[in-house]
């Protein structure tokens, strides 16, 4: 390196460090930024994406970024094929006949398969810490005749029985994969495919 380099670098250096990087950004800004996730009906994240960016009475937009991408991907992520069921595989898997469709008999057989794979202390019931992600706590309540807060097996056999119905809008007693991947038909799998 020569000197005229040296020194070529020296005033560039020196320009440089003349120059403040923004330390807020306009007055609106942090406005506009607090109301975009309202604009996308987020307003429960708004509370932990927006208000955690502020340090000092300033927009910090970096922990913005963050917060932001952080809850694009949980609210993103669980609905994409990453996270999804490979329908025709749990077609497969639930239709040892191989005629292309799950019939009551082979949902009931699967629904048994899940009761026992979720039920760790192999009581018999099912409570709702154990049903989390496929009952909700009022579905739980309508299949508890007995009010004991759990479903045993044949609790769990009439929701997989009203849930197979739901799925079967053509009434022919099967459910095919067409049916399987409508929303009814999601609902179903939950209880019969793990």
């Amino acid at each position: 390196m020569s000197i005229d380099d040296l020194e070529a670098s020296r005033s560039i250096e020196g320009e440089l460090s003349g120059l403040k990087r923004p330390e807020a950004f306009p007055e609106f800004l942090p406005d506009l930024l607090a109301a975009l996730p309202y604009a996308f009906t987020w307003t429960g994240i708004s509370t932990w994406v927006v208000t955690p960016c502020y340090c000092s009475g300033r927009f910090n937009m970096n922990k913005f970024a963050q917060a932001f991408l952080m809850a694009t991907a949980l609210v993103l992520l669980p609905g994409s094929a990453a996270f999804a069921v490979d329908n025709a595989a749990a077609l497969k898997a639930l239709d040892p006949d191989d005629d292309g469709t799950i019939d009551l008999k082979e949902a009931d057989a699967g629904a048994l398969k899940v009761f026992k794979e979720i039920n760790p202390d192999n009581d018999g019931t099912l409570d709702a810490k154990e049903l989390e992600g496929r009952l909700t706590e009022a579905e739980i309540k309508a299949a508890d005749p007995d009010n004991d807060g759990t479903l045993d097996e044949k609790e769990y056999l009439a929701v997989v029985k009203k849930k197979f119905d739901v799925a079967n809008p053509d009434n022919d007693g099967t459910v095919d994969l067409k049916e399987l991947e409508s929303p009814a038909g999601q609902e179903l799998l939950k209880l019969i495919y793990k």
